[in-house]
């Protein structure tokens, strides 16, 4: 992320390095759900590269891959270390949806404001004695904070 950048930016690269870093542990996430739910899937996947033979091994390496799928899903095995930064990457859609919204309050709801020329604080009722131009303006630099 950049230093010194305004907020807007701010909340962009926020936004985006959240959920990059986010993607590969919900992937991780999804499929060890999937083997939680429907184990039977996966022992049948086993039992068909062990019958073929397409590795010496192969049934024994999705048996290990199965394990640690599990031991990283629920955060076992490595200590309160890693429980705690589960529970902290457990909340990052929380970021997500929160620098989600922001962008889209500024691309979308901003510029409609700015267009009809509403208040931003009444919803296109002016809140003030202020009339015409006026209101504008104070829309404008409402927006800007």
């Amino acid at each position: 992320m950049h230093r010194y950048v305004g907020w807007r930016r701010f909340t962009w690269e926020l936004h985006s390095m959240v959920g990059f870093w986010l993607f590969a542990l919900l992937a991780m996430w999804c499929v060890s759900a999937i083997y939680l739910s429907f184990p039977y899937v996966f022992y049948n996947a086993r039992d068909f590269l062990s019958e073929h033979g397409i590795g010496p091994t192969s049934g024994h390496r999705l048996d290990v891959v199965i394990d640690w799928m599990v031991r990283l899903h629920f955060g076992r095995s490595f200590g309160t270390g890693v429980e705690v930064l589960w529970v902290i990457v457990g909340l990052a859609p929380c970021v997500l949806i929160v620098t989600g919204a922001l962008m889209w309050w500024n691309r979308i709801i901003r510029k409609t404001m700015h267009q009809s020329g509403e208040s931003a604080l009444a919803g296109g009722y002016a809140t003030t004695e202020l009339s015409g131009e006026a209101s504008v303006a104070a829309a404008r630099e409402l927006a800007r904070e």
